[in-house]
């Protein structure tokens, strides 16, 4: 299922300042890492690319994958510990139910 305009503003919307500065600027890495890569086409020599060039498109790769992975990661790990601490809460409160109605 495609996600809608309005689905994206919403996630958009509901993220951190710190998550919306570090998406913006991956984006922005990743943007300008290929922009220069394709104006070094036409920059004498015609058709050759410099390893300079290469080298700051290869960093603005990588540090847009490394933005990327590090805030899915950490979400994961958050979602996965919430999950966890519910699980052991209901636990807690089955088990406190039981022994109190065993009490009775």
């Amino acid at each position: 299922m495609a996600q809608t305009n309005s689905d994206i503003i919403t996630k958009w919307s509901g993220l951190s300042y710190k998550d919306k500065l570090s998406y913006s600027l991956a984006i922005a890495a990743f943007s300008l890492g290929w922009i220069i890569t394709f104006i070094a086409f036409f920059v004498p020599p015609i058709g050759l690319i410099s390893d300079s060039v290469l080298w700051v498109l290869g960093q603005a790769l990588l540090f847009t994958g490394a933005v990327t992975g590090i805030a899915q990661y950490y979400q994961q790990q958050l979602n996965t510990f919430k999950k966890d601490v519910i699980n052991t809460i209901t636990q807690e409160y089955r088990q406190y139910k039981e022994q109190k109605l065993e009490g009775l």
